[in-house]
Protein backbone atom coordinates (compact mmCIF):
# COMPACT_ATOMS: atom_id res chain seq x y z
CA UNK A 1 0.00 0.00 0.00
CA UNK A 2 1.70 3.55 -1.18
CA UNK A 3 0.74 5.19 2.41
CA UNK A 4 4.39 6.65 3.29
CA UNK A 5 5.78 9.90 2.03
CA UNK A 6 9.44 11.76 1.35
CA UNK A 7 10.71 14.74 2.92
CA UNK A 8 13.65 16.94 1.97
CA UNK A 9 14.31 13.89 -0.21
CA UNK A 10 14.36 11.34 2.40
CA UNK A 11 11.55 8.92 3.13
CA UNK A 12 12.29 6.95 6.70
CA UNK A 13 12.14 2.89 7.17
CA UNK A 14 10.73 3.75 10.60
CA UNK A 15 7.98 5.40 9.48
CA UNK A 16 4.24 4.15 8.49
CA UNK A 17 1.44 6.85 7.98
CA UNK A 18 -1.56 6.37 9.58
CA UNK A 19 -3.58 8.78 8.12
CA UNK A 20 -3.74 12.15 5.79
CA UNK A 21 -5.19 15.45 6.16
CA UNK A 22 -5.09 17.08 2.71
CA UNK A 23 -7.26 19.13 1.79
CA UNK A 24 -9.30 19.33 -1.95
CA UNK A 25 -7.78 22.91 -1.99
CA UNK A 26 -5.97 25.15 0.39
CA UNK A 27 -8.72 28.27 1.56
CA UNK A 28 -9.88 30.93 -0.51
CA UNK A 29 -10.52 34.48 1.29
CA UNK A 30 -12.76 36.93 -0.48
CA UNK A 31 -12.11 40.36 -0.20
CA UNK A 32 -15.37 42.45 -0.35
CA UNK A 33 -16.06 46.09 -0.50
CA UNK A 34 -19.62 46.91 0.92
CA UNK A 35 -20.98 50.19 -0.57
CA UNK A 36 -23.86 51.86 1.74
CA UNK A 37 -26.95 51.67 -0.04
CA UNK A 38 -25.82 49.31 -2.22
CA UNK A 39 -27.49 45.47 -2.03
CA UNK A 40 -24.62 43.21 -1.84
CA UNK A 41 -20.69 43.84 -1.81
CA UNK A 42 -18.32 44.26 -4.81
CA UNK A 43 -15.13 41.50 -5.14
CA UNK A 44 -12.21 43.30 -4.59
CA UNK A 45 -9.94 40.41 -4.57
CA UNK A 46 -9.22 37.07 -3.59
CA UNK A 47 -6.40 35.59 -1.55
CA UNK A 48 -4.85 32.10 -1.13
CA UNK A 49 -4.09 30.58 2.38
CA UNK A 50 -1.21 28.69 3.34
CA UNK A 51 -1.77 24.88 2.90
CA UNK A 52 -2.01 23.01 6.25
CA UNK A 53 -1.42 19.44 6.12
CA UNK A 54 -1.08 17.07 9.62
CA UNK A 55 -0.09 13.73 8.96
CA UNK A 56 -0.59 10.91 11.89
CA UNK A 57 2.15 8.66 11.85
CA UNK A 58 3.43 5.53 13.45
CA UNK A 59 7.30 4.84 14.30
CA UNK A 60 8.50 1.48 15.23
CA UNK A 61 11.99 1.26 16.63
CA UNK A 62 13.56 -1.96 17.93
CA UNK A 63 13.76 -0.95 21.37
CA UNK A 64 13.28 2.32 24.21
CA UNK A 65 16.70 3.26 23.59
CA UNK A 66 16.69 3.51 20.01
CA UNK A 67 13.00 4.92 20.27
CA UNK A 68 15.09 7.93 21.94
CA UNK A 69 17.56 7.87 19.26
CA UNK A 70 14.73 7.47 16.30
CA UNK A 71 13.70 11.43 17.85
CA UNK A 72 16.70 12.72 17.38
CA UNK A 73 17.04 11.61 13.52
CA UNK A 74 13.59 13.19 13.22
CA UNK A 75 14.06 16.07 14.58
CA UNK A 76 17.13 16.67 12.49
CA UNK A 77 15.46 15.21 9.64
CA UNK A 78 12.10 17.53 9.57
CA UNK A 79 13.53 20.47 11.08
CA UNK A 80 14.45 22.78 8.15
CA UNK A 81 14.95 26.73 7.46
CA UNK A 82 13.38 26.54 4.67
CA UNK A 83 10.35 24.54 2.66
CA UNK A 84 11.43 21.23 1.26
CA UNK A 85 10.02 18.86 -1.20
CA UNK A 86 6.73 16.57 -0.07
CA UNK A 87 5.74 14.05 -1.82
CA UNK A 88 3.25 11.65 -0.79
CA UNK A 89 3.49 7.47 -2.20
CA UNK A 90 -0.46 7.89 -3.36
CA UNK A 91 0.62 11.37 -5.42
CA UNK A 92 3.93 10.58 -6.78
CA UNK A 93 3.61 13.27 -9.47
CA UNK A 94 3.00 16.52 -7.08
CA UNK A 95 5.14 17.91 -4.92
CA UNK A 96 4.42 20.23 -2.37
CA UNK A 97 6.77 22.50 -0.75
CA UNK A 98 6.37 22.06 2.74
CA UNK A 99 7.92 23.01 6.53
CA UNK A 100 7.08 21.67 10.15
CA UNK A 101 5.17 23.62 12.36
CA UNK A 102 4.80 22.86 16.09
CA UNK A 103 6.00 19.93 17.31
CA UNK A 104 6.10 16.04 17.21
CA UNK A 105 4.51 14.72 20.91
CA UNK A 106 4.66 10.65 20.45
CA UNK A 107 2.87 8.70 22.46
CA UNK A 108 5.12 5.95 23.53
CA UNK A 109 4.61 2.41 24.14
CA UNK A 110 8.29 0.40 24.67
CA UNK A 111 9.41 1.08 21.25
CA UNK A 112 6.46 2.66 19.08
CA UNK A 113 5.24 5.61 19.07
CA UNK A 114 2.02 7.52 17.81
CA UNK A 115 2.06 11.15 16.82
CA UNK A 116 1.06 14.03 14.16
CA UNK A 117 3.57 16.14 11.71
CA UNK A 118 1.88 19.16 10.78
CA UNK A 119 3.25 19.98 7.76
CA UNK A 120 2.60 23.89 6.42
CA UNK A 121 2.91 25.11 2.67
CA UNK A 122 3.83 28.29 2.33
CA UNK A 123 2.69 27.76 -1.57
CA UNK A 124 -0.32 26.29 -1.20
CA UNK A 125 -0.24 25.03 -4.30
CA UNK A 126 0.83 21.29 -5.84
CA UNK A 127 3.83 21.52 -8.02
CA UNK A 128 5.14 18.66 -10.68
CA UNK A 129 8.53 17.87 -11.93
CA UNK A 130 9.97 20.26 -13.96
CA UNK A 131 9.21 20.76 -17.96
CA UNK A 132 11.45 21.89 -20.48
CA UNK A 133 10.76 23.56 -23.70
CA UNK A 134 13.26 24.63 -26.59
CA UNK A 135 12.05 27.79 -28.88
CA UNK A 136 12.21 27.37 -32.54
CA UNK A 137 12.97 30.42 -34.91
CA UNK A 138 12.16 32.45 -31.81
CA UNK A 139 8.92 31.32 -31.06
CA UNK A 140 7.31 28.68 -28.84
CA UNK A 141 3.73 27.30 -27.96
CA UNK A 142 2.95 25.76 -24.33
CA UNK A 143 -0.03 24.08 -23.24
CA UNK A 144 -0.03 24.45 -19.02
CA UNK A 145 -2.10 21.90 -18.06
CA UNK A 146 -2.08 23.47 -14.91
CA UNK A 147 -5.09 24.37 -13.01
CA UNK A 148 -3.39 27.58 -11.82
CA UNK A 149 -0.30 29.68 -13.15
CA UNK A 150 2.78 28.66 -13.49
CA UNK A 151 6.15 30.64 -13.11
CA UNK A 152 8.76 30.30 -15.89
CA UNK A 153 12.56 30.85 -16.62
CA UNK A 154 12.90 31.58 -19.71
CA UNK A 155 17.17 30.75 -20.60
CA UNK A 156 18.77 32.46 -23.86
CA UNK A 157 22.31 31.42 -25.16
CA UNK A 158 23.77 34.66 -26.91
CA UNK A 159 24.74 34.07 -30.40
CA UNK A 160 24.66 37.48 -31.89
CA UNK A 161 25.94 40.84 -30.37
CA UNK A 162 22.45 42.59 -28.70
CA UNK A 163 21.07 45.83 -27.51
CA UNK A 164 18.44 44.08 -26.06
CA UNK A 165 16.29 41.14 -25.50
CA UNK A 166 12.88 41.07 -25.12
CA UNK A 167 10.12 38.08 -24.67
CA UNK A 168 6.44 38.34 -25.63
CA UNK A 169 2.93 36.32 -24.75
CA UNK A 170 -0.23 36.43 -26.75
CA UNK A 171 -1.76 39.33 -24.16
CA UNK A 172 0.77 41.44 -25.14
CA UNK A 173 2.52 41.20 -21.88
CA UNK A 174 6.32 41.61 -21.79
CA UNK A 175 10.24 41.57 -20.24
CA UNK A 176 12.90 43.51 -21.80
CA UNK A 177 16.23 44.23 -20.74
CA UNK A 178 18.39 46.81 -22.25
CA UNK A 179 16.93 48.65 -25.30
CA UNK A 180 16.52 48.69 -29.39
CA UNK A 181 18.16 51.28 -31.27
CA UNK A 182 16.25 53.26 -34.70
CA UNK A 183 18.63 51.90 -37.25
CA UNK A 184 18.22 55.37 -39.22
CA UNK A 185 19.40 57.38 -36.24
CA UNK A 186 21.40 55.27 -33.49
CA UNK A 187 24.32 52.82 -34.11
CA UNK A 188 25.36 49.80 -31.90
CA UNK A 189 28.75 49.88 -29.86
CA UNK A 190 30.32 48.32 -27.59
CA UNK A 191 30.82 49.28 -23.77
CA UNK A 192 33.12 47.10 -22.52
CA UNK A 193 35.87 45.63 -24.82
CA UNK A 194 38.21 42.58 -23.10
CA UNK A 195 41.67 44.06 -22.80
CA UNK A 196 43.16 41.32 -20.56
CA UNK A 197 42.60 38.17 -20.09
CA UNK A 198 44.69 35.91 -18.10
CA UNK A 199 43.96 32.55 -16.21
CA UNK A 200 45.88 30.12 -14.21
CA UNK A 201 46.66 27.42 -16.98
CA UNK A 202 50.24 29.22 -17.53
CA UNK A 203 53.22 31.69 -15.83
CA UNK A 204 54.54 32.48 -19.10
CA UNK A 205 54.90 36.42 -19.81
CA UNK A 206 54.46 37.60 -15.89
CA UNK A 207 57.12 39.30 -14.33
CA UNK A 208 58.22 38.85 -10.56
CA UNK A 209 55.97 41.77 -8.25
CA UNK A 210 58.03 44.02 -6.60
CA UNK A 211 56.71 45.32 -3.19
CA UNK A 212 52.94 44.20 -1.03
CA UNK A 213 51.42 45.47 1.61
CA UNK A 214 52.60 45.03 5.14
CA UNK A 215 55.27 42.60 4.10
CA UNK A 216 57.51 40.85 1.59
CA UNK A 217 57.51 38.85 -1.82
CA UNK A 218 58.88 35.39 -1.66
CA UNK A 219 58.22 32.00 -2.45
CA UNK A 220 56.92 31.03 -5.73
CA UNK A 221 53.51 30.49 -7.72
CA UNK A 222 52.60 27.34 -9.66
CA UNK A 223 49.28 26.29 -11.87
CA UNK A 224 47.11 23.46 -12.21
CA UNK A 225 45.31 24.65 -15.41
CA UNK A 226 42.56 26.19 -13.18
CA UNK A 227 43.87 28.67 -10.73
CA UNK A 228 47.00 30.50 -9.55
CA UNK A 229 48.33 28.85 -6.51
CA UNK A 230 51.64 29.15 -4.34
CA UNK A 231 53.88 26.93 -4.60
CA UNK A 232 55.97 27.88 -1.59
CA UNK A 233 55.42 31.05 0.40
CA UNK A 234 59.33 31.77 1.40
CA UNK A 235 60.71 31.97 4.61
CA UNK A 236 58.98 32.69 7.42
CA UNK A 237 59.18 36.46 8.79
CA UNK A 238 56.88 38.46 11.11
CA UNK A 239 54.99 39.90 8.49
CA UNK A 240 53.31 39.12 5.34
CA UNK A 241 55.14 37.10 2.95
CA UNK A 242 54.47 35.19 0.09
CA UNK A 243 54.55 34.95 -4.38
CA UNK A 244 53.93 37.79 -6.46
CA UNK A 245 53.46 38.30 -10.10
CA UNK A 246 52.43 41.17 -12.44
CA UNK A 247 51.75 41.52 -16.11
CA UNK A 248 51.21 44.92 -17.79
CA UNK A 249 48.35 45.63 -20.04
CA UNK A 250 48.48 46.68 -23.44
CA UNK A 251 47.41 50.64 -23.49
CA UNK A 252 47.13 52.71 -20.46
CA UNK A 253 43.11 53.07 -19.38
CA UNK A 254 41.25 55.68 -18.09
CA UNK A 255 38.06 53.73 -17.38
CA UNK A 256 38.08 50.51 -16.35
CA UNK A 257 36.45 47.25 -15.14
CA UNK A 258 38.82 44.54 -13.41
CA UNK A 259 37.61 41.33 -12.00
CA UNK A 260 39.12 38.52 -10.21
CA UNK A 261 37.44 35.04 -9.35
CA UNK A 262 39.18 33.80 -5.79
CA UNK A 263 39.36 30.67 -3.89
CA UNK A 264 39.50 31.53 0.04
CA UNK A 265 38.77 28.31 1.79
CA UNK A 266 40.07 27.82 5.47
CA UNK A 267 39.92 24.05 6.36
CA UNK A 268 40.87 25.31 10.07
CA UNK A 269 39.77 28.37 12.12
CA UNK A 270 43.50 28.02 12.50
CA UNK A 271 44.82 28.89 9.46
CA UNK A 272 45.32 32.53 7.62
CA UNK A 273 46.17 33.93 4.43
CA UNK A 274 45.11 36.30 1.86
CA UNK A 275 44.32 36.30 -1.83
CA UNK A 276 45.29 40.07 -3.11
CA UNK A 277 44.82 41.80 -7.26
CA UNK A 278 47.14 45.28 -7.01
CA UNK A 279 45.95 47.80 -9.56
CA UNK A 280 49.66 49.52 -10.66
CA UNK A 281 50.14 52.84 -12.70
CA UNK A 282 52.45 53.46 -14.99
CA UNK A 283 55.05 53.67 -12.28
CA UNK A 284 54.45 50.64 -10.82
CA UNK A 285 52.50 52.50 -7.94
CA UNK A 286 49.69 50.74 -6.22
CA UNK A 287 46.34 52.81 -7.76
CA UNK A 288 43.78 49.88 -5.85
CA UNK A 289 43.80 46.65 -4.51
CA UNK A 290 41.08 43.83 -4.60
CA UNK A 291 41.56 41.36 -1.44
CA UNK A 292 39.89 38.22 0.62
CA UNK A 293 42.18 37.37 3.49
CA UNK A 294 41.30 35.85 6.65
CA UNK A 295 43.37 37.03 9.60
CA UNK A 296 41.74 36.54 12.63
CA UNK A 297 39.32 39.26 12.94
CA UNK A 298 35.44 39.32 12.67
CA UNK A 299 35.05 36.58 14.81
CA UNK A 300 37.52 34.53 11.78
CA UNK A 301 35.84 35.48 9.34
CA UNK A 302 37.19 36.27 5.55
CA UNK A 303 37.51 39.59 4.90
CA UNK A 304 36.62 41.16 1.56
CA UNK A 305 38.30 44.19 0.37
CA UNK A 306 38.20 47.40 -2.58
CA UNK A 307 40.56 49.97 -1.47
CA UNK A 308 41.30 52.81 -3.90
CA UNK A 309 45.01 53.87 -3.30
CA UNK A 310 47.10 56.64 -4.27
CA UNK A 311 50.60 55.75 -3.20
CA UNK A 312 52.05 59.63 -3.77
CA UNK A 313 50.11 61.56 -1.52
CA UNK A 314 49.39 57.83 0.96
CA UNK A 315 45.58 58.82 0.73
CA UNK A 316 43.42 55.91 0.84
CA UNK A 317 39.60 54.96 0.44
CA UNK A 318 38.17 51.37 1.25
CA UNK A 319 34.93 50.75 -0.44
CA UNK A 320 34.61 47.55 1.08
CA UNK A 321 36.13 46.13 4.07
CA UNK A 322 33.93 43.96 5.50
CA UNK A 323 33.16 40.36 6.19
CA UNK A 324 29.80 40.94 4.43
CA UNK A 325 26.42 41.63 6.05
CA UNK A 326 27.19 39.46 9.24
CA UNK A 327 30.69 37.38 10.13
CA UNK A 328 31.67 34.48 8.68
CA UNK A 329 29.62 34.84 5.54
CA UNK A 330 32.37 34.86 3.19
CA UNK A 331 34.23 32.08 4.94
CA UNK A 332 34.68 28.82 2.16
CA UNK A 333 34.92 31.95 -0.73
CA UNK A 334 34.87 31.08 -4.04
CA UNK A 335 33.11 34.03 -6.26
CA UNK A 336 34.25 37.68 -7.55
CA UNK A 337 35.71 40.68 -7.19
CA UNK A 338 35.08 43.99 -8.99
CA UNK A 339 36.22 47.10 -9.51
CA UNK A 340 35.06 49.54 -12.18
CA UNK A 341 35.94 53.40 -12.89
CA UNK A 342 33.78 55.39 -15.73
CA UNK A 343 33.79 59.15 -15.64
CA UNK A 344 35.12 59.50 -12.27
CA UNK A 345 32.43 56.82 -10.48
CA UNK A 346 34.16 53.85 -9.01
CA UNK A 347 32.01 50.67 -8.44
CA UNK A 348 32.83 47.57 -6.09
CA UNK A 349 31.05 44.66 -6.20
CA UNK A 350 32.26 41.05 -4.48
CA UNK A 351 30.13 38.08 -4.32
CA UNK A 352 29.72 34.21 -3.91
CA UNK A 353 29.90 32.03 -7.29
CA UNK A 354 27.24 28.84 -7.07
CA UNK A 355 28.61 26.47 -9.60
CA UNK A 356 25.52 24.25 -10.00
CA UNK A 357 23.51 27.25 -11.10
CA UNK A 358 26.46 30.05 -12.05
CA UNK A 359 24.05 32.78 -10.06
CA UNK A 360 26.35 35.21 -7.76
CA UNK A 361 24.75 35.50 -4.18
CA UNK A 362 25.60 36.92 -0.93
CA UNK A 363 26.72 39.92 -2.71
CA UNK A 364 28.15 43.71 -1.64
CA UNK A 365 28.17 46.34 -3.88
CA UNK A 366 29.74 50.17 -3.15
CA UNK A 367 29.84 53.21 -4.72
CA UNK A 368 32.23 56.21 -4.65
CA UNK A 369 32.29 59.66 -6.68
CA UNK A 370 35.68 61.17 -7.00
CA UNK A 371 34.75 64.59 -7.27
CA UNK A 372 38.37 65.81 -6.34
CA UNK A 373 40.01 63.66 -8.78
CA UNK A 374 42.01 61.79 -6.02
CA UNK A 375 42.21 58.57 -7.68
CA UNK A 376 42.27 59.44 -11.09
CA UNK A 377 45.76 57.59 -12.50
CA UNK A 378 45.47 55.49 -15.45
CA UNK A 379 45.89 51.74 -15.15
CA UNK A 380 48.75 49.98 -16.82
CA UNK A 381 49.04 46.71 -15.02
CA UNK A 382 48.01 44.32 -12.55
CA UNK A 383 50.07 42.51 -9.48
CA UNK A 384 48.82 39.05 -8.04
CA UNK A 385 49.92 37.92 -4.74
CA UNK A 386 49.01 35.13 -2.27
CA UNK A 387 50.39 35.79 1.06
CA UNK A 388 50.77 33.98 4.64
CA UNK A 389 51.08 35.89 7.75
CA UNK A 390 54.04 35.22 9.92
CA UNK A 391 54.14 31.36 10.70
CA UNK A 392 51.09 30.71 11.42
CA UNK A 393 49.71 27.89 9.34
CA UNK A 394 48.14 29.27 5.40
CA UNK A 395 45.24 28.85 4.44
CA UNK A 396 45.30 25.12 2.58
CA UNK A 397 42.74 26.41 -0.38
CA UNK A 398 43.69 29.47 -1.79
CA UNK A 399 44.06 30.39 -5.78
CA UNK A 400 43.34 32.97 -7.98
CA UNK A 401 41.52 31.27 -11.07
CA UNK A 402 41.14 34.44 -14.01
CA UNK A 403 41.56 38.10 -14.00
CA UNK A 404 40.19 39.88 -16.80
CA UNK A 405 40.03 44.09 -17.72
CA UNK A 406 37.57 45.64 -19.57
CA UNK A 407 38.31 49.39 -21.53
CA UNK A 408 35.02 51.13 -20.98
CA UNK A 409 34.70 53.02 -23.74
CA UNK A 410 32.57 56.18 -23.54
CA UNK A 411 29.36 56.51 -26.57
CA UNK A 412 28.54 59.96 -28.47
CA UNK A 413 25.24 60.93 -28.35
CA UNK A 414 23.72 58.57 -30.95
CA UNK A 415 25.15 55.23 -29.59
CA UNK A 416 23.29 52.32 -27.86
CA UNK A 417 25.65 49.75 -26.07
CA UNK A 418 25.33 46.23 -26.65
CA UNK A 419 24.06 44.20 -23.20
CA UNK A 420 25.58 41.01 -24.05
CA UNK A 421 27.95 38.93 -27.03
CA UNK A 422 28.19 35.67 -27.96
CA UNK A 423 28.40 33.20 -25.50
CA UNK A 424 27.09 35.11 -22.72
CA UNK A 425 23.51 34.15 -20.83
CA UNK A 426 20.71 35.87 -20.24
CA UNK A 427 18.04 34.76 -17.58
CA UNK A 428 13.90 35.92 -17.53
CA UNK A 429 13.38 34.55 -14.19
CA UNK A 430 10.13 34.83 -13.51
CA UNK A 431 9.73 32.56 -10.14
CA UNK A 432 12.52 34.89 -7.96
CA UNK A 433 11.62 37.80 -10.59
CA UNK A 434 15.22 38.48 -11.51
CA UNK A 435 17.10 39.20 -14.88
CA UNK A 436 20.50 38.15 -15.08
CA UNK A 437 23.34 37.75 -17.09
CA UNK A 438 26.39 35.41 -17.10
CA UNK A 439 24.22 34.73 -13.77
CA UNK A 440 24.49 38.29 -12.11
CA UNK A 441 21.08 39.93 -11.19
CA UNK A 442 20.87 43.36 -13.58
CA UNK A 443 17.78 44.36 -12.78
CA UNK A 444 19.01 47.84 -13.50
CA UNK A 445 18.64 47.07 -17.30
CA UNK A 446 15.06 46.71 -17.26
CA UNK A 447 12.69 48.33 -19.40
CA UNK A 448 9.82 50.10 -17.67
CA UNK A 449 7.40 48.70 -18.93
CA UNK A 450 8.72 44.99 -18.91
CA UNK A 451 6.71 42.61 -16.11
CA UNK A 452 7.33 39.45 -14.50
CA UNK A 453 4.24 37.13 -16.13
CA UNK A 454 3.26 33.64 -16.02
CA UNK A 455 2.25 31.06 -17.68
CA UNK A 456 -1.33 30.92 -17.76
CA UNK A 457 -3.67 27.89 -17.92
CA UNK A 458 -3.96 26.10 -21.17
CA UNK A 459 -2.05 27.43 -24.54
CA UNK A 460 0.70 29.88 -24.33
CA UNK A 461 2.51 31.77 -27.08
CA UNK A 462 5.70 33.56 -26.81
CA UNK A 463 8.72 35.02 -29.24
CA UNK A 464 11.09 36.69 -28.86
CA UNK A 465 12.88 39.68 -30.15
CA UNK A 466 15.46 40.72 -31.64
CA UNK A 467 15.18 37.48 -34.18
CA UNK A 468 18.14 34.75 -34.74
CA UNK A 469 20.18 36.49 -32.01
CA UNK A 470 19.54 33.67 -29.08
CA UNK A 471 18.95 30.17 -28.61
CA UNK A 472 16.23 30.22 -25.86
CA UNK A 473 14.51 27.57 -24.27
CA UNK A 474 12.11 27.70 -20.51
CA UNK A 475 11.68 25.97 -17.85
CA UNK A 476 8.80 25.59 -15.15
CA UNK A 477 6.60 23.57 -13.02
CA UNK A 478 2.97 23.33 -13.33
CA UNK A 479 0.61 24.13 -10.64
CA UNK A 480 -2.48 23.00 -9.14
CA UNK A 481 -4.81 24.33 -6.90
Amino acid sequence: MNNNFSFNGIKKPYITTVKKERPVFTRVNRRFLYIPGRPGAHLEGTDYDIRIQPVTVWVNAENGQSLQKVKEDLASWLITEEPAELIFEDEPDRIYYAVVDGGLDLEELVNYGLGVITFVCPDPYKHTKEFTAQFKNDFLTIRNHGTAEAKPIFEMEVLQPTTYCMIENQNKEYMMIGQPYDVTKEQPYIREELSFDKRGNTLTEWSAGTTVDGGIVAGSFYVDGNAFRAKTYGANTAAWHGPSISMSLDELLTDFRVQTYFTVKSKTDKSFGRAELYLLNAGGQKIGKLAMKNIGTHGNSNVGEVILRDETTGNQHAMIQTPGIRERLWNNFYGILRLEREKGVYKAYIAMLDTKTGQYHTAWHAEFKDDGKVYDDQLAAVQLHLGAYAGLQWIEDIAIHRVTVYKINRPVSYEVPYIAQPGDTIVFDMVNEDLLINGESRVDLKDFGGEYFALKSNLNDFRISPTGNFKTKVRYRERYK
